[in-house]
C-alpha cells in the first residue's frame, strides 16, 4: 500500500498548497488508511475546512478536543486551528470529501459582508 506524503514544518503547519491564488479552494477525498497509523496528521492552515466521515466513522481531534464523527455527519474547521483526522477502524475503508478554501472565497474581505459574518468566525474556538 502507497503512504501519502504529509509536510508539515515545525510549526505543525501544512506546507500542501490548496487552490492557487485565481482559484482559492481546492476538493479532495482523504483517506487515512494510506497515512500512517490510519492517521492524518495534527496539523493546521490558514483555510478553513468541511471534513465528512464517510465509510466509516472518524476519531477528530480539533484543538485540544476530541471526539468521534459518525458516518454521515461532516464538521467545520475554522483557519489557523489544529487538527487530525484518524480512523476507528483499520479494516474501514473511509474516503472522506472536504474543501479547503480561503475565508475571501466567501466575500472579499473589504466588504461588510466579512467583516461581519466571515471574520468573526476567526475568533471562534472550539
Amino acid at each position: 500500500m502507497e503512504f501519502y506524503d504529509f509536510p508539515l514544518n515545525q510549526n505543525m503547519q501544512e506546507l500542501s498548497q490548496h487552490g492557487s491564488p485565481s482559484f482559492p479552494i481546492q476538493y479532495y477525498i482523504d483517506e487515512p488508511v494510506h497515512f500512517s497509523d490510519c492517521t492524518i496528521p495534527l496539523h493546521w492552515h490558514p483555510e478553513l475546512e468541511f471534513w465528512v466521515a464517510n465509510g466509516g466513522s472518524a476519531d477528530v481531534q480539533i484543538g485540544k478536543t476530541s471526539f468521534c464523527l459518525e458516518e454521515g455527519f461532516g464538521i467545520f474547521i475554522n483557519a489557523n486551528v489544529l487538527h487530525s483526522f484518524r480512523q476507528t477502524e483499520p479494516t474501514q475503508n473511509l474516503q472522506c470529501p472536504n474543501i479547503v478554501f480561503l475565508d475571501e472565497l466567501i466575500a472579499p474581505v473589504t466588504s461588510k459582508i466579512y467583516q461581519s459574518y466571515v471574520q468573526p468566525l476567526e475568533y471562534v474556538k472550539g
